[in-house]
């Protein structure tokens, strides 16, 4: 039901009205009708009742119309108001109270149907505006069903390493994981031992691993859980100690090991590792974790394997230290990729320059993880060319043949120069070509509206001309003129109509048409708010000087 409050000092017009909304209104929507005969009454009223709609006079005894509806939005700002005036000039009232949606001015000689229809536009706005409140709570609460997603999410990309620091830890306190990504972490993997009886076993041994783990850890250890969508039998549990004098993690692990063990009728066995507070570190330690427990995870028993980050067998291949800060990088190959979709040059080269940072310093090109630097960055270079049928084009300024041969190079050095030399022509031919087109586009827009000036030249018609998303427009536009659209389209009216008023040939309100304003009154208002005189003014003031 919408409630509405009629305010006039005249109490026929009340009596008009309130006829007229109750044998009008009520055959679409449930109303109440209110009447009272000042600006006073209305504020009285509004202390002790929910009001929908406001419909009053401005020029009233005392406290105006405008004055009160000041009042009423300094504690009501959502309240609605229909002003019905006997004035045409709506100028003061426009420039005091019309700031918001939620107002409209009409005068009482329009027809009944205008001012109906008024309303009812109004009553259909509130009915949105409850839905879009009753959607946003819905959001709400799907968003905090959500947070487990959310926190997984986040979880992941510090485990793989993917993302920048600042914004993984601005998830972490945006979805309350109480973790620090700059202090030392424990990984830890669990998996169950010997097989899974059922789907059932395994929810129900999960259930328990998660409480266990809890009850256990939560004294010395903040922690969370991820379950990674690859192994649906591991998870794994990010630590951090809460203080120094927090137990031993391989004594918290046999604990719980003792607790499933006599609750239930299963063993479990864990993988475990700590980084020093870099997480790139994670990813090979992660990695390192879901290896021993999967493909051992038949033969464990109740087993606790620390595993440490560079395990490599005495292996010639990690005895370069800068490297391998190098080869830590490309767990950063997706960003990579997504700063060359997106265009984004500079992006991508700051990160293409870390990734390769010491591959000069090696000498052999044998060296396995020179290698891999290499290919990675070589298969994401080609993708693109492949996508973006780049291929003849890249023909005529380099070898395309050698991208995916780094046998053919001299060094590594010469190697990711070619790298590098291959990505800049990629950006010039592919974006470079994209420029262009939206250029056009900007040009072709410039070019209508000046040809077009008389019509209608919203947002929306330009969009659809050039066919293209009416906000991508806006945003295309601003970014390539430095000028917002609407601002762009106000400058070519006023200077246009500057220059019609000028020649002194043509009406006013012919002037105003040519240049797409319907109302002369309109056109005066943003005339003079533009050149700061009006337009009789403006050509009586340019002819004197």
């Amino acid at each position: 039901m919408y409630r509405i409050l009629l305010v006039d000092d005249e109490w026929d017009a009340l009596q008009y009205f309130s006829r007229m909304f109750r044998e009008s209104l009520s055959k679409k929507f449930e109303i109440d009708v209110y009447a009272v005969d000042s600006a006073e009454k209305a504020m009285d009223y509004f202390r002790e009742y929910k009001v929908d709609l406001v419909v009053s006079d401005i020029q009233m005894p005392g406290m105006n119309g405008v004055e009160m509806y000041q009042e009423i939005k300094k504690v009501w700002p959502k309240s609605r108001f229909l002003f019905l005036t006997g004035f045409m000039d709506f100028d003061y009232v426009y420039s005091t109270a019309a700031q918001g949606s939620n107002t409209r001015f009409l005068t009482k000689l329009e027809p009944a149907e205008k001012i109906i229809a008024t309303i009812e536009e109004m009553f259909e706005e509130m009915e949105k505006s409850y839905q879009e409140k009753e959607l946003m709570q819905k959001v709400l609460k799907e968003s905090q069903e959500a947070l487990p997603l959310f926190q997984n999410k986040y979880l992941g990309q510090f485990l793989y390493g993917k993302g920048k620091k600042e914004q993984i830890q601005a998830g972490f306190q945006k979805y309350d994981i109480d973790l620090c990504i700059e202090e030392p972490a424990y990984l830890v993997g669990v998996a169950m031992d010997g097989e899974q009886n059922t789907q059932k076993d395994g929810e129900y041994l999960g259930f328990v691993l998660k409480t266990v783990m809890a009850a256990e850890f939560q004294q010395d250890y903040r922690m969370f859980c991820y379950l990674s969508d690859e192994q649906e039998t591991l998870s794994t549990w990010l630590l951090q100690k809460k203080s120094e004098d927090a137990r031993m993690l391989q004594d918290v692990l046999e604990s719980v090991q003792n607790m499933v063990r006599t609750n239930t009728k299963y063993t479990v066995s864990f993988a475990y590792g700590g980084n020093s507070g870099d997480y790139l570190e994670n990813p090979r330690l992660y990695k390192r974790i879901r290896n021993v427990l999967g493909y051992r995870r038949q033969d464990l028993t109740e087993n606790i394997i620390p595993c440490g980050v560079w395990e490599a067998g005495g292996s010639t291949v990690w005895e370069n230290p800068d490297l391998q800060k190098s080869w830590n990088k490309m767990v950063h190959i997706d960003e990579l990729e997504t700063y060359l979709e997106m265009g984004q040059e500079q992006l991508f080269f700051e990160l293409f320059e870390q990734m390769v940072e010491h591959m000069d310093e090696v000498d052999s090109m044998n060296y396995t993880l020179a290698q891999e630097i290499y290919y990675k960055i070589a298969v994401l270079l080609l993708r693109y060319i492949n996508l973006w049928r780049l291929n003849e084009k890249m023909a005529f300024h380099l070898e395309l043949y050698k991208l995916m041969r780094a046998d053919v190079h001299e060094n590594w050095a010469e190697g990711v120069a070619f790298l590098r030399k291959t990505a800049k022509t990629i950006f010039r031919l592919y974006f470079e070509t994209e420029r262009t087109n939206l250029s056009g586009y900007v040009t072709y827009t410039r070019d209508y509206i000046k040809e077009h000036m008389a019509e209608d030249l919203s947002l929306v018609v330009l969009a659809e001309k050039i066919h293209l998303n009416a906000s991508y427009l806006s945003r295309l536009f601003k970014k390539e003129t430095g000028e917002k659209l609407y601002e762009y389209v106000l400058r070519v009216r006023m200077q246009k109509a500057s220059e019609l008023i000028l020649e002194g040939t043509q009406k006013i309100q012919d002037i105003a048409q040519c240049v797409g304003y319907e109302s002369v009154q309109s056109f005066n208002r943003a005339f003079k708010k533009y050149t700061g005189e009006a337009p009789i003014n403006y050509r009586k003031e340019v002819k004197k000087g």
